[in-house]
């Protein structure tokens, strides 16, 4: 259910901001002389002065990845147009891998085991002998790839692909 607010009652609250704050009230506000918020896309081009060709095409936001980036995190937009996909980024290499490993007190180079497949009738089995460990850093050395996003079918129109993403690391 929507509420009304009475636009009253929102000049009355924003009169007592600007005093609050010290400011002109609002009714100076309609004087051209006052400055105008940026739009967004000022306010976030704003945020970090790199090269052009280091910001989105659409929002002028920076690349968090200058020019390897596949999507901008500001508003959403692809930047990749050709057809060559970008270099496959390794999850040891992120700081999404060294967050995790912070967060659960690790520094990688603990040692674990594949889990053992069991037929769920354990009683009387003989142990299977103890499998050698890896690296944690090794267990976790994945990659994420991505793949030409389409290609053509032999009527000569354009096919999306089942998959673009290949997660060649996982087993």
């Amino acid at each position: 259910m929507a509420m009304e607010i009475s636009v009253d009652l929102i000049n009355q609250l924003k009169v007592s901001f600007r005093k609050e704050a010290k400011l002109t009230s609002v009714d100076d506000c309609s004087d051209s002389s006052f400055p105008s918020l940026p739009t967004s896309e000022e306010a976030i081009a704003e945020l970090d002065a790199s090269a052009p060709y280091l910001r989105c095409r659409n929002c002028k936001g920076k690349l968090l990845r200058g020019i390897e980036s596949l999507i901008c995190v500001f508003c959403g937009n692809q930047q990749r147009t050709s057809d060559n996909p970008p270099d496959p980024i390794k999850f040891t290499s992120t700081s999404a891998y060294k967050w995790f490993l912070t967060s659960l007190n690790l520094d990688g180079s603990e040692m674990v085991e594949p889990l053992k497949e069991t037929d769920g009738s354990s009683r009387g089995a003989t142990k299977a002998p103890p499998s050698k460990g890896i690296a944690l850093s090794k267990f976790l050395d994945l990659e994420v790839q991505w793949s030409a996003l389409e290609e053509k079918s032999d009527d000569g129109q354009s096919v999306q692909k089942k998959n673009p993403l290949n997660l060649g690391g996982i087993n």
